[in-house]
C-alpha cells in the first residue's frame, strides 16, 4: 500500500438531505468520504477525474 499510495476516493452523498431535528431542505449534501487503493466500480479510468491536474497517487 505505501508504494502504491491512495488513488481512489470513495463518498457517501445524498440528493435531498434534510436536517433530522429542524427538518430544514440543504438538497445535495456529501455525508462522508474516504481513501482507498481500490475502486468499488472497477472500470473507472484514473485519468478521467476532471477536477484534479495531478493524475498520480497519493504519495507519488
Amino acid at each position: 500500500m505505501r508504494k502504491r499510495g491512495f488513488a481512489y476516493l470513495s463518498a457517501e452523498y445524498h440528493e435531498a438531505w434534510q436536517d433530522a431535528e429542524t427538518r430544514q431542505s440543504h438538497g445535495c449534501v456529501l455525508l462522508a468520504a474516504g481513501l482507498t487503493t481500490r475502486p468499488v466500480i472497477k472500470r473507472l479510468d484514473l485519468g478521467s477525474n476532471q477536477g484534479s491536474t495531478d493524475r498520480r497517487p497519493a504519495g507519488q
